[in-house]
């Protein structure tokens, strides 16, 4: 009778523990689905759990607590350490899965890096498995752990550099100075950082050649980040300029120069200061501010190009490293040949086909030849001016700013076009800018050199007016316009337009 009670409690205590084991498993089942939209990341720790821990500690309840198997035997201690390995799994697991998951959106979680993950993962892994040794199997933790302390000290001493290395590459990855992807400089070496590692870090140059960094070097340099913390960087350009040259005509060409570079920022606007006298020039310093640090050199090299044309065209001299003296033997022959190509093409210009050749050749002399680069504006629209360009040589662009603030093309201008004549007779606004396709050379006629010429002949404004309302209209005609106007009313208009604009003329040259 009881024998059959005894096994009776035992059938009714190994259902009551499966039945346990069921209801947990759909517990856990319940809480997977609950968890999926909003903690996915812990579901896998959840289905070991339920799939793998659970059935172990139900076998484990039944051979400990039905079975009454002893628990110092081997069976029991090793289904024991099964359990608390697959506990320790988990706990991995859900480790890795809180610190890593949603990384872009929790800023304490993305400053935590892999690499100090990992060694914490291995940590838990190698304290874990000496507490099971410790408590299951009765072994001697602390003997085992001066036995790997021995042995680490040892490994210590001959990986040094590799440790070093290590403990380097942890310190900058909580420290994160850059990231891949940007520009630093470590004491002479620049480049562009493409990888980080436990060991060192790689960066490629502008050379376009691979650089390997050990951590423990990186720690004891200095090192400076150009894409943090935002990506605008300035840097400082030097040129040297006459002392004949006035210090605040260069200042404001070289500012034109920097502004006009591709990859220049406007805002912040370019800083232009003397900065020394040297031997034999005035050095300038000129800091421009840019957002691509790769493209630094092309924006260096787009600047010093600027900066000879500008310096040509405003008469500025950059003086040589040494003294040179140049002696130049002038014959009667080759002196008035730049005054002769200049005078050509103004003489090929319908505007001044009224003009002497005396007339021609004074405003001639007083005319100058400048050399724009290729991409260089020329003239911008809405500005003032009081000169008339010709284009001896190249190509340009007229393009024209719609309210948008968008440019459209609307023109080519090639040697022998000319543009800029309202601005030289009654001082218009631009009303388009032309900008050089190619490098150019152009001869510009100023307001001072035509008002000299008309002093002496007043009644040339009526001559040029004629000229300027036959060419523009030339350009604007439009035949059905004027088709119910009869040809008397048209003289007439004609004429009164003619007489506004001579006396315009006039007064814009204080004649």
């Amino acid at each position: 009778m009881s024998l059959h009670l005894l096994l009776t409690d035992l059938r009714l205590v190994t259902v009551l523990v499966l039945l346990g084991a069921s209801f947990g498993f759909v517990i856990l089942t319940a809480l997977m689905w609950a968890i999926r939209e909003r903690a996915e990341a812990l579901i896998p720790s959840v289905r070991v759990t339920r799939n793998i821990i659970l059935p172990t500690a139900t076998l484990l309840y039944l051979a400990l607590f039905v079975a009454e198997l002893p628990q110092t035997g081997v069976a029991i201690r090793f289904l024991e350490s099964v359990f608390w390995v697959e506990v320790l799994w988990v706990v991995l697991m859900l480790t890795r899965a809180i610190l890593i998951s949603h990384r872009e959106s929790s800023p304490w979680k993305a400053r935590i890096p892999e690499l100090f993950i990992d060694l914490v993962r291995f940590a838990t892994i190698v304290v874990g498995s000496g507490m099971i040794i410790a408590g299951v199997w009765g072994k001697d933790f602390t003997g085992l752990l001066a036995t790997l302390g021995v042995g680490s000290l040892v490994l210590g001493l001959a990986l040094q550099d590799t440790l070093g290395n290590l403990m380097a590459g942890i310190a900058l990855l909580f420290e994160r100075p850059f990231q891949v992807g940007d520009w630093i400089r470590v004491a002479d070496l620049e480049g562009q950082v493409s990888e980080l590692n436990w060991r060192a870090v790689r960066m490629r140059t502008r050379d376009q050649d691979m650089v390997i960094v050990p951590n423990s070097i990186l720690g004891k340099e200095r090192i400076a980040n150009f894409s943090r913390p935002t990506t605008l960087h300035a840097t400082n350009l030097y040129v040297g300029f006459s002392y004949d040259d006035p210090p605040n005509k260069v200042k404001r060409i070289l500012r034109q120069a920097a502004l006009m570079s591709h990859g220049v920022r406007v805002d912040p606007s370019p800083v232009v200061r003397t900065k020394e006298y040297r031997d034999f020039y005035i050095n300038y310093q000129v800091k421009i501010f840019l957002d691509d640090f790769a493209s630094l050199p092309d924006i260096e090299e787009d600047f010093m190009t600027r900066v000879w044309y500008a310096a040509r065209r405003n008469k500025l001299t950059i003086p040589y490293p040494i003294r040179s003296i140049y002696k130049t033997d002038v014959t009667p022959e080759s002196a008035p040949q730049h005054g002769e190509s200049i005078k050509k093409s103004i003489q090929a210009i319908p505007l001044f086909s009224s003009l002497s050749s005396e007339e021609l050749a004074s405003l001639a002399q007083d005319s100058v030849l400048l050399d724009f680069a290729c991409g260089e504006k020329v003239v911008h629209q809405g500005d003032r001016g009081d000169s008339l360009y010709i284009i001896r040589q190249g190509e340009a662009a007229v393009s024209v700013t719609d309210s948008q603030g968008k440019g459209h093309e609307v023109a080519r201008l090639r040697s022998g076009d000319f543009f800029g004549e309202m601005a030289l007779l009654t001082g218009e606004p631009r009303s388009a800018t032309v900008s050089a396709t190619e490098d150019m050379q152009i001869v510009v006629v100023y307001k001072e050199a035509l008002r000299a010429i008309m002093e002496h002949r007043p009644e040339l404004a009526r001559t040029l007016a004629k000229i300027m309302r036959d060419r523009q209209s030339a350009l604007s005609h439009a035949p059905e316009s004027n088709a119910t106007a009869s040809p008397t009313n048209a003289a007439a208009f004609n004429e009164e337009q003619t007489l506004s604009l001579a006396m315009r003329i006039k007064r814009f040259l204080a004649i």
